[in-house]
This record gives structure tokens, C-alpha cells and sequence, in this order.
């Protein structure tokens, strides 16, 4: 048990989960909500909305919403959440967003992205957005012309 107050401190709460990863051994994407509360550590998930995606990824966990069990209640609620998606699904099946298949979605771990959008809708929505032509990555800020990750200069819009 943890002293009344303890989990309201961040660092505390970052320590714990990081405590959790290396217990149990398991890759950060493959942990649970059940781990946490198997382990004593459901108060944690109540400050992070339930949601063990958001508690890993204030730990500083590389982890994407494709590659956990359970993709976070309302992930996709947010426009930019399903662009990043895209970038996610473009970078692994290296594709342009353009030529994405429902296939590609399934097959990574974005079904459920399929079941309140379509893939015209999704498509639309990316063209806004501008992507890197040699590593398909997602540039928020279109008002720089050079890729911060590979260094290319051409896009795709």
C-alpha cells in the first residue's frame, strides 16, 4: 500500500510503471490494464484515465496504439490521432497514404480505426497534411520544407 497522496506525484507514478515493465519482462506494448491491477498498481491507472497506452507513454514508452492489446477509448476521437495513425501504417507497410487497403489496416493493428472511418474518409482528412516522399513521415508544421527525419525536401500532400 501506498501512502495517501503518493500516486498524485508524477514521478512516483513513472517509477512504477517503469517498476512494472521490467517485472514483468514483457514488451511495454504488450501491457495491460490487468497487469497494472495484478501488481497493485490500479490506483496509477486512475490518474491516466484507465488507460495503460497513456500511462506508458508518460513514462516515455515508444509504444503506438497499433501495437497494444486494446487501442485507448477515444484515440480516434481526435483528428490528429488518426493522422498519426496513417503515418504509422505508411512507415510499417511502406506505402504512401494514398495506396493504403483495408488490408493494411487490419493486418496492423488498426482495425478498429475501420470501424468508425472509412478509408475515403481517412484519406480526405490526411490530404491536409503533408508527408515525406522518401519516408512517408508526417510534417505538422507545413511551413518547413525539409524532413526532420531523413532530411528530404520533397513532398507529398
Amino acid at each position: 500500500h501506498a501512502p495517501k497522496g503518493y500516486w498524485k506525484n508524477r514521478d512516483n507514478r513513472i517509477g512504477a510503471i517503469k517498476w512494472l515493465v521490467e517485472k514483468l519482462g514483457k514488451e511495454p506494448a504488450q501491457i495491460t490494464s490487468e497487469d497494472f491491477r495484478g501488481n497493485g498498481l490500479s490506483k496509477v491507472l486512475f490518474y491516466y484515465d484507465n488507460s495503460p497506452y497513456l500511462a506508458l507513454v508518460d513514462a516515455g514508452f515508444d509504444v503506438t496504439p497499433g501495437k497494444m492489446n486494446r487501442i485507448p477509448r477515444g484515440y480516434f476521437e481526435k483528428k490528429e490521432n488518426r493522422i498519426r495513425s496513417l503515418e504509422e501504417i505508411s512507415k510499417i507497410t511502406n506505402k504512401p497514404i494514398s495506396q493504403l487497403t483495408a488490408d493494411d489496416f487490419k493486418n496492423n493493428g488498426y482495425s478498429s480505426l475501420l470501424r468508425r472511418f472509412s478509408i475515403k474518409q481517412l484519406k480526405r482528412e490526411a490530404k491536409a497534411y503533408m508527408f515525406c516522399t522518401n519516408c512517408h513521415s508526417l510534417l505538422i508544421d507545413t511551413g518547413k520544407r525539409k524532413c526532420p527525419k531523413c532530411g528530404r525536401v520533397r513532398w507529398i500532400e
